[in-house]
């Protein structure tokens, strides 16, 4: 009786002794949390009324009610002058097309988005499709799989927050400011170029394009979607090398800033200034840099500043030092 209960003190002290390296390694693991992606409330006021699974219809006809509301208040403004109404139509018209013409397919023909800083976001022959929205603070690419609603990626120029001088650590700096501290990623320097929040229904991602491209990046995706990629993307990077009859200007209009039109280029919601229409002035409400030179408020000022001798021109309204530029972006 005595031998028997001995045996089975030592068999419980040997499991135990094997058992507890395990549970040790099992705890140490449970406490790594930055290798969890963090729980954030603030990914819902950044979806801004859009829910996951619209369509691009929907999204478009959302749209085109906030373009025409922001012109509401200009055609008050005119009023009185029919000329100036008939021109302003004419803009709000052509900024409606222009959000509505920016919809594609990628249905195996080359679109002009296959060497474009989005060309990781989608994939051709797997009914997948973008809308292009030009929210002035910055440009956005909506995503939709079989016509349903799933990635917003926001793009943000750079050289045109706090003249370029910000840094991504700047940016992200902000950024948790709102959504707390993300998952960093770290590239082989030791330089954090990513970082991830989630909620419920949707992860949000931060990462770095400035390199390259001259952007800081922000990017929603539902879950759902995005954990069954590689299910939905059973025919990916195939596509049939034809141009689209419909290849849309866009990608011209984000990369280049040749377009002439009152809201044709990122930049010019950015700086108030067009860059292929010298001269040119736009919409700079938006800006997040403020009214920049070559906006109707600007030249105003520079030109009572030439007329009337001995005057100088009103100091800039100091800036607030505790607001980080990135802070209108959002």
């Amino acid at each position: 009786m005595r031998m028997t209960t001995l045996l089975a003190v030592l068999t419980i002290a040997a499991v135990g002794l094997a058992a507890g390296p395990a549970m040790a390694k099992g705890k140490g693991k449970a406490k790594k949390v930055s290798d969890a992606i963090p729980y954030t409330e603030a990914i819902k006021e950044q979806m801004e009324g859009l829910e996951w699974g619209m369509s691009h219809a929907k999204i478009q006809a959302m749209f085109e009610q906030q373009i025409r509301d922001k012109y509401k208040e200009k055609f008050a403004k005119a009023k009185e002058d029919a000329m100036k109404e008939d021109e302003l139509r004419t803009q709000m018209l052509s900024e409606i097309a222009k959000m509505k013409k920016s919809y594609v397919e990628f249905k195996g023909e080359r679109t002009g988005f296959e060497g474009h800083m989005v060309a990781d976001e989608f994939t051709h022959n797997n009914g997948e499709s973008m809308l292009i929205w030009d929210a002035g603070k910055y440009v956005e690419y909506l995503f939709f799989f079989n016509d349903k609603f799933w990635k917003r990626l926001r793009a943000f120029r750079k050289d045109q927050i706090a003249g370029g001088k910000i840094t991504f650590a700047d940016y992200l700096g902000t950024l948790e400011n709102r959504f707390g501290v993300g998952k960093h990623i770290a590239n082989d320097a030791g330089a954090v170029v990513e970082a991830k929040w989630q909620d419920d229904l949707s992860y949000a991602g931060a990462f770095d394009k400035s390199g390259f491209f001259g952007v800081f990046c922000l990017v929603f995706t539902e879950k759902k979607t995005q954990d069954n990629l590689a299910n939905l993307r059973t025919n990916q990077g195939l596509y049939n090398g034809k141009v689209q009859d419909k290849t849309t200007d866009i990608v011209d209009s984000v990369t280049s800033g040749g377009l002439s039109d009152q809201h044709g280029s990122v930049v010019d919601s950015y700086t108030g200034r067009s860059l292929g229409n010298k001269g040119a002035t736009v919409d700079s409400s938006h800006s997040v840099i403020g009214k920049g030179k070559g906006s109707a408020e600007d030249k105003a000022s520079e030109d009572k500043g030439k007329t009337e001798e001995g005057k100088n021109k009103p100091a800039d309204k100091p800036k607030d030092p505790e607001k980080s530029p990135v802070d209108d972006l959002f």
